[in-house]
């Protein structure tokens, strides 16, 4: 899973209910995290507190988070829980620049 100096890849992405009007968004209801082939799903939108486990793992310069915009989703997942993130890379600037 982690090789010596490198980080391991953990693919992360949100998903909540948009709105009609482009311009607004609701907040995030789940996050969802992978590594290899397992999976976590949390509905953030149905727990009363952030776990310290979860901030722990988000700020661990052991993993980078990955995804398509993942920079957008990482900003939102501050903004509207205080979910901090140590390391990401956008799959698709990485794909163009290869």
């Amino acid at each position: 899973m982690h090789e010596a100096g490198r980080p391991t890849v953990v693919g992360l992405d949100i998903e909540w209910r948009p709105y009609q009007n482009s311009w607004m968004s609701n907040k995030s209801a789940t996050l969802q995290l992978c590594i290899n082939d397992k999976c976590l799903i949390v509905q953030l939108f149905y727990i009363d507190y952030i776990p310290q486990s979860l901030k722990d793992f988000l700020m661990n310069p052991k993993f980078t988070f990955v995804g398509v915009g993942v920079g957008d989703d990482i900003d939102k997942l501050r903004t509207e829980y205080g979910l901090p993130c140590m390391r990401s890379a956008d799959i698709r600037e990485m794909a163009k620049s290869r």
